[in-house]
Formats: C-alpha cells, structure tokens, sequence
C-alpha cells in the first residue's frame, strides 16, 4: 500500500504490460518461426496465405482473451498497444530466427549485430523482412484490427483517457 490509501498498480502495471508484450511477440511470431522452420527452402505461397490467416487470428484471440487480466480500465484499453509493440519492435528479432532455418539470420557471422541494427530501424526494417518473410499480410491484418481495437476500446470505456480528456477541455 501507498501511503495515501491506494494499491501500488504501477510495479504491477509494469509486470503486467512486460508479460503482455513477451507473451504476444511469442504467440504471434511462432508461427512465422515454426513453419520457416519447418519448410525450410520449401517455403512458398500456401505457407503465406496459412501465415495470412493464422497470424491475425492469433493477435484477435490474444486480445480478446488477455484484457481481462488488466491491472486496470485504462491498462485493458491499451492492451492491443503493447501488443503492437511486441509485433513490430520484436518482428526482427523472430524473422532472424525464420531466417536461421535455411542458413540466414542469427546462422551468419553478423547476424547478431545486424539483429541490433534492425530492431533500431524496426518500422522499417519490420515491414521491409515481414514482405520478404512471407509474414507481411498477417502483420498488416494484425495490425489494422488492432489499432481498430484500441480506438473502439478507448471509445466505449467510461474511465477511458480520451474520454476523460475531453470532458475536461
């Protein structure tokens, strides 16, 4: 307890959006991994259009079913936020494991420190390897219904931010 009363909810605010990225980079990333890894130089258009579907699919089920674990209103509202960030600042990080299955990525001698160069660039570069990885589409999907989620969220919740901000101006 604080000294005034209240539950310390920022230690537990931290934990919780910390597991929420790590678990969401995970679930959304292991297919990618999973399949390159799997098909190796086999990889072609089916694994696309299964990545398509599976990787969207993914982060709607994540954030449908993680926001009630939320600290609090206003975490839960943000959910889908740490999610995408876990998508994109991670998404070098899981395409250099993809790419490591047939010899890429963290197999090079470089890969470590071209791993680092990505993830300082990661809009970009994420975009630029999703396209090459054959995650693009799934990535972009994700990623429109959950900026959607955020504003729909955001937009409906009494407690919300924005709400709370407009009524105050």
């Amino acid at each position: 307890m604080l000294h005034n009363g209240h539950k310390n909810t920022g230690g537990r605010l931290v934990l919780w959006s910390s597991a929420i990225v790590l678990v969401s980079w995970v679930c959304f990333w292991a297919p990618s991994v999973a399949v390159h890894w799997a098909r190796g130089q086999a990889f072609g258009a089916i694994e696309v259009v299964l990545l398509s579907m599976a990787m969207p699919a993914i982060a709607v089920a994540l954030s449908r079913s993680l926001p009630n674990l939320g600290p609090t209103k206003t975490a839960r509202c943000l959910l889908p936020l740490f999610m995408l960030g876990a998508l994109w600042i991670g998404g070098p990080a899981a395409m250099m494991l993809s790419a490591s299955a047939t010899g890429g990525g963290l197999a090079q001698q470089m890969g470590w420190k071209a791993l680092i160069e990505m993830t300082l660039v990661f809009p970009f570069s994420t975009l630029v390897w999703s396209v090459y990885d054959g995650s693009a589409v799934g990535l972009l999907i994700a990623t429109l219904v959950l900026i959607l989620t955020v504003i729909v969220r955001m937009m409906s919740s009494p407690a919300s931010g924005i709400q709370a901000a407009t009524k105050g101006s």
